[in-house]
């Protein structure tokens, strides 16, 4: 019986203002395609790391994220680069 290998594409989100949420984040990104995850990585005191991903099911709405140069969230210009 063949397995059928599900692919996502995985987006690192750098610089992001302490008070940007994981639902702020999937709303930023949901409007270049379906999200299927976001996350934003906390220190275990609760503090924002400045960091999270953005997980996409499509390579194509992963792929229009980069069609656009520059990307402010929070009031934050945010880097983006990809996570295998």
């Amino acid at each position: 019986m063949a397995t059928r290998v599900l692919k996502s594409y995985k987006l690192f989100v750098g610089n992001l203002s302490w008070t940007v949420s994981p639902a702020e984040l999937r709303n930023y990104f949901s409007k270049y395609g379906q999200v299927k995850q976001s996350r934003i990585i906390f220190s275990k005191s609760g503090w924002s790391r400045g960091y999270g991903f953005v997980t996409f099911n499509r390579e194509n709405d992963f792929k229009s994220v980069f069609n656009q140069k520059d990307h402010f969230l929070g009031g934050h210009m945010v880097k983006l680069a990809l996570k295998f």
